[in-house]
């Protein structure tokens, strides 16, 4: 598998996705330095990780959902996770990833787990969609964990910045 990236360019917006978890890895907007965290391993190693299909941590790492029993690293598998690059465009990109043999050791549902990320001059969008092409109920948590550096810039106090989460109807 390779740990390829995406580079989007909007406007003198950049971001960039790497398809190893489907994670954001840069954010910058035109005028702006790095918005985003910088994975660093002596700290956090992540910069905005998908938590799929569990937030947080069992107490010993086990999952038990009916008769299955397995284990299951915290925040579960997607952050670790290779996921297909389906669409490729300059300002917009769609990763999946989709249960497989090693994913139902650890969960045992059916699911395809899409990401899109659109990127304009001011904004960068994320919508991430859970589906079950199974017959049983799917029983999942799903977070995102973007790490942002603080104060934003051009900033001096984290006054005026927004962060703005919207659920879309589906």
């Amino acid at each position: 598998m390779s740990n390829s990236s995406i580079t989007l360019i909007a406007d003198g917006a950049t971001a960039r996705i790497a398809a190893l978890g489907g994670e954001l890895k840069s954010l910058a907007f035109a005028g702006t330095p790095e918005l985003l965290w910088q994975a660093d391993a002596a700290y956090w190693d992540r910069t905005a990780p998908f938590l799929f299909p569990q937030i947080s941590r069992t107490a010993d790492l086990r999952l038990r959902i009916g008769g299955h029993e397995g284990e299951m690293p915290q925040h579960g598998f997607a952050r670790d996770s290779m996921f297909a690059i389906t669409t490729r465009e300059p300002s917009r990109c769609v990763l999946t990833l989709r249960d497989s043999d090693a994913t139902r050791a650890l969960y045992p549902f059916a699911f395809t787990l899409t990401v899109e990320y659109r990127l304009s001059a001011r904004a960068l969008d994320l919508v991430a969609t859970v589906a079950n092409p199974g017959t049983a109920p799917l029983i999942f948590q799903f977070g995102w964990h973007p790490g942002f550096v603080l104060p934003l810039p051009p900033a001096a106090t984290r006054d005026g910045h927004t962060i703005a989460v919207s659920p879309v109807a589906g």
